[in-house]
């Protein structure tokens, strides 16, 4: 798990880290999201895309390792759904060790109530550039995926 600290420190902090009082990342734990990417990045004329909780208080309480292993690996959601900026990121070339790592360091962290709407909401326009591919198409792969013990 220490490798996966360094990884989630290294990678998933700057988006999924706990907010300030202006709504911007801070760079700190806990990985409570709330992060209106969209809006701080200047294309809110996309869409809502706002980070989600990565504790145990959050959406990841309802995803299985392996799904988390998905959403990391490919960036798609349980319903097979691209998940905004996971596809941009380097996250798929992760070892399945390294993956695994950022997995059980994610499942160790207590879990906070977040009262704010997360994820990804898209306008027509925003749902043109995904459907387009100028956000990165992922590569869903055949390979099963072996869950941690």
């Amino acid at each position: 798990m220490p490798g996966g600290e360094y990884l989630v420190n290294l990678s998933c902090i700057g988006c999924h880290g706990a907010v300030d009082a202006n709504g911007n990342p801070s760079g700190e734990l806990p990985l409570s999201g709330g992060w209106d990417i969209t809006a701080a990045e200047g294309f809110g004329f996309a869409g809502d895309m706002v980070t989600e909780n990565l504790t145990p208080g959050g959406k990841l309480a309802g995803y299985s390792d392996g799904e988390l292993f998905r959403v990391l690996r490919y960036g798609l959601n349980q319903d097979g759904d691209l998940l905004a900026f996971m596809p941009l990121l380097p996250y798929a070339q992760l070892s399945d060790a390294d993956t695994e790592a950022i997995i059980a360091y994610l499942r160790s962290q207590p879990p906070v109530e977040q009262p704010v709407t997360t994820g990804d909401k898209l306008t027509f326009v925003g749902a043109v550039f995904y459907g387009a591919g100028i956000f990165g198409t992922p590569d869903p792969g055949t390979a099963s995926v072996t869950a941690p013990p």
